[in-house]
């Protein structure tokens, strides 16, 4: 009869969600961030570059390059915080499934523009 409470305990913390990481909650609120505050930083950095939009103006390649890797950084956690988001649905109320399989191929069609 000893033996009996052991087994219930393994079973138990088995059963049990893996814990993430401290790092992995870093990443994600990082991201989040980006998220929210891309736009907002990229209008002030453009300020600043234009040296208040004179009437000769070109972009500097720092901006350019931040425009380019930090668009592609937004979107990777749009997609990110999108994918996170439905998985949490899902696990909660499983018919999120269905609406995420009517909306992917919404947002494909955004990507690929049929004409």
């Amino acid at each position: 009869m000893s033996n009996e409470p052991e087994t219930e305990r393994d079973d138990a913390s088995t059963q049990q969600p893996p814990r993430r990481s401290a790092v992995r909650r870093v990443i994600f609120w990082i991201a989040v961030a980006w998220f929210c505050c891309y736009h907002f930083l990229f209008v002030i950095l453009l300020a600043v570059d234009s040296n208040h939009f004179d009437k000769d103006y070109e972009l500097s390649i720092w901006m350019l390059v931040f425009m380019f890797a930090g668009g592609l950084m937004w979107l990777g956690s749009a997609y990110w915080i999108y994918d996170k988001l439905f998985r949490m649905a899902q696990a909660r109320w499983p018919e999120a499934k269905r609406i995420r399989e009517i909306l992917s191929p919404l947002l494909r069609s955004f990507l690929h523009p049929h004409h």
